[in-house]
């Protein structure tokens, strides 16, 4: 559709036709310029629907198609995870019409959010959930370009935590914990579960041979994480002050756990940890008593070694290994249990149980 200019009265109008149908309306402009800015959006519409159903179209509304089409597919955590990031854009971002989303748009969101403070990680993020729901327009025919020409590269500077403790600082910091939750602390360790993977462990989750983790990103995500003799202390606790039967689950949910947690160290006088913090722990004195990386990447879960080999590279193996027990067992790593295994002085819920006997 080919439109002119031409005045009436002191208003802009335009004439043409559209498919043989003759075309009038005002712009609604008295300045020229702005009147013929409407007129190249009005010819730009008729010949590509996308970029006009783009104008009408808005980040928040995109964002909210998006977040309905996950709900569908995705496990309710992963949507409450991107739910989370995408309300910063939509903050941002909500109000502007998806064909005025472009390069230098998005870069002025990048700026605002590190002018707020925000984690680069957290940004890295947040640029994701952007580039999922900008994807999920060009599919309804919302958006008329590729996603990744609008949103810039972004480095996140995420490094991996590598923070471990030994471990007595973990069973001094049980000791400080109400008896169920030093027990979560304790089935984390021996089953390097994250904390919300600890709220859905059930008692039928331990077999005689491996533990069942169950994962949180999909609903089909569950691991299952090798019973071993060194971490047998641990799991033995963590199943003797669990919730008593009929319950099917093993621990309360306790959302303060991790703050729980370093109060507990402190009143110990040991370093502070968080859950995550086990997880890498186990890994540290995998890796230092010279358990290959295959093994313990399989042990955590993990579908390679490369993870492993970045965080724990500078470790140097004290020689080739092929089972966890005899490597840990022979190595110089942070003692699981003493060689002589005892009932601890300060209280009836911290530390191995049985006498060190296996379960």
């Amino acid at each position: 559709m080919r439109l002119e200019l031409y005045l009436r009265g002191d208003v802009w109008w335009v004439r043409g036709s559209d498919g043989g149908v003759k075309v009038r309306k005002s712009t609604k402009q008295t300045s020229r310029s702005k009147a013929d800015r409407v007129r190249e959006r009005w010819e730009r519409e008729s010949a590509d629907p996308t970029y006009f159903r783009a104008d009408k179209a808005t980040v928040a509304s995109a964002a909210e198609r998006w977040l309905k089409e996950i709900r569908a597919t995705m496990n309710p955590e992963t949507v409450r995870f991107y739910d989370a990031k995408i309300r910063h854009v939509v903050r941002l971002l909500g109000g502007v019409k998806l064909s005025r989303i472009n390069h230098e748009r998005v870069l002025g969101f990048i700026q605002t959010r590190e002018g707020e403070g925000a984690h680069s990680h957290s940004i890295h993020r947040e640029l994701t959930t952007l580039r999922l729901t900008l994807k999920s327009a060009e599919r309804a025919e919302e958006f008329p370009v590729d996603p990744r020409k609008v949103i810039p590269r972004y480095k996140a500077g995420y490094q991996p935590g590598t923070h471990w403790v030994t471990a007595e600082t973990v069973w001094a910091a049980i000791g400080h914990l109400e008896p169920n939750q030093g027990a979560a602390v304790a089935f984390a360790i021996a089953t390097t579960a994250d904390t919300s993977s600890l709220w859905r462990a059930e008692r039928s989750d331990v077999s005689p041979d491996y533990v069942l983790v169950r994962g949180t990103k999909t609903s089909g995500r569950l691991r299952h994480v090798p019973r071993v003799d060194v971490m047998a202390p641990f799991l033995r606790h963590a199943l003797a002050y669990a919730l008593p039967e009929p319950s099917k689950l093993l621990f309360t949910l306790c959302e303060k756990l991790p703050t729980k947690t370093r109060k507990a160290c402190r009143a110990a006088g040991v370093p502070e940890f968080n859950i995550r913090d086990l997880r890498h722990s186990a890994a540290t004195w995998m890796v230092t008593a010279g358990v290959p990386y295959e093994v313990v990447a399989k042990y955590l879960g993990h579908g390679s070694t490369t993870m492993l080999q970045r965080v724990y590279g500078n470790l140097a193996p004290a020689g080739a290994a092929h089972l966890i027990n005899e490597r840990m067992r022979a190595a110089t790593v942070p003692a699981v249990y003493p060689t002589t295994p005892s009932e601890p002085d300060n209280g009836p819920h911290c530390g191995p149980t049985n006498n060190g006997e296996s379960l």
